[in-house]
């Protein structure tokens, strides 16, 4: 009996790791999505671009080979938009590999509670997909050949990824999305991407800020240079640069480059007044002189200082803007319920004082030397 129980175990193994999910064939018979455009027209019908990938050959690894393919679609909701959109090919689109959700500034003020239901809902839809917003046209979008890779959603999908090389850029998949549109103060900041012409070569993607949703709405924006205090507040420092001025040569700079960042938030609500306090860390090594300076620690205690000083007025500054307008871009509210969930306070921004504590610390991993002027 347990001999025949072993073989049939035997034979059940073989038949799942010999069972292919896909053929060549049924890769052939499908398009894979690359990216998605949702926008709306002035009587707020739903539009949207769809970016595709046909593979050639069977070959779906390779994002430069394949043909590129663009599908438009219209509806009252988005599920008849990408109903129609699919009647314009004779292949499958497939959703599994899209990974980018990009929304116009005009559907992203008419509101994303009009479209993330289906986003989330849809079985094909992966919830990791990172959102982002955009002022241009979305036709333009779809239109410019990109010089680093033909397919926008897998150049912008690298690009965010890659977005810890600068402190100062934000990111958010729809899965985070989701989350927060529910908790807290029910707001958000997801990137702005947008066409930027260079003084080299053609029109390049850049995340240029992060726009603010409050209750699935866009209400207003943060610049990209404000995004690195935002980043600090928010613990979403991974690496990136800081660049305080050189203590021993004037209007000259030195680079600290970023190793690690970790903030740690706490909250007190006390006399009618909340303190929201932030300790931020920050690890960093010595990346670059300008001018001259010798090495001592004399001069890498002024360094410290003096970064510690330009994080302290970013945040706050960055902070006190946000504070005045009675928006929450800080999950101040969130922190807060979850201490006091019996408290009950109105306009949490107004009463909230924040109590900022930086420490910046210089690693020597290499050998440092003295910078002179030749």
């Amino acid at each position: 009996m347990n001999r025949k129980r072993y073989i049939l175990i035997v034979i059940l193994i073989n038949i799942f790791l010999l069972t292919a999910c896909y053929s060549y064939h049924d890769i052939d018979e499908a398009i894979y999505v690359t990216a998605l455009i949702v926008d709306i027209d002035d009587n707020n019908e739903i539009l949207i671009y769809i970016e595709c990938f046909k593979p050639m050959g069977g070959d779906s690894s390779n994002s430069q080979s394949g043909t590129r393919l663009i599908f438009k679609g219209a509806g009252k909701t988005i599920f008849e938009a990408v109903r129609t959109a699919t009647l314009s090919s004779s292949l499958r689109i497939n959703w599994t590999q899209n990974r980018v959700i990009m929304f116009t500034q005009r559907a992203a003020e008419y509101g994303l509670d009009n479209f993330v239901d289906f986003l989330d809902r849809d079985q094909e839809l992966l919830i990791r997909a990172y959102v982002c917003t955009t002022n241009e046209d979305p036709v333009k979008l779809m239109e410019t050949e990109y010089e680093e890779n033909k397919y926008m959603g897998i150049f912008i999908i690298q690009m965010i990824e890659k977005v810890g090389s600068s402190s100062r850029a934000v990111k958010l998949s729809l899965n985070e999305y989701m989350k927060e549109r529910l908790i807290g103060d029910k707001t958000s900041v997801i990137p702005i991407i947008n066409l930027k012409k260079g003084d080299i070569g053609a029109e390049k993607i850049n995340i240029v800020g992060g726009a603010i949703i409050h209750k699935d709405k866009m209400i207003g924006s943060i610049e990209r240079q404000e995004g690195q205090a935002y980043s600090f507040l928010m613990n979403n420092v991974k690496s990136g640069t800081l660049e305080p001025l050189n203590p021993q040569a004037e209007g000259k700079y030195v680079t600290l480059e970023i190793l690690n960042s970790k903030t740690k938030t706490k909250i007190e609500y006390k006399e009618e007044k909340i303190i929201f306090k932030k300790i931020i860390n920050v690890e960093t090594a010595l990346g670059e002189i300008q001018g001259e300076l010798e090495i001592n620690d004399a001069n890498l205690n002024k360094i410290k200082e003096n970064t510690e000083e330009n994080i302290r007025k970013a945040c706050v500054g960055f902070f006190q803007v946000y504070k005045d307008e009675n928006i929450d871009i800080f999950d101040v509210r969130e922190v807060f319920n979850r201490k006091y969930p019996h408290e009950q306070v109105e306009d949490i921004m107004k009463i909230t004082e924040l109590e900022l504590e930086v420490n910046v610390s210089i690693n020597f991993y290499n050998e440092i030397k003295d910078f002179k002027k030749s």
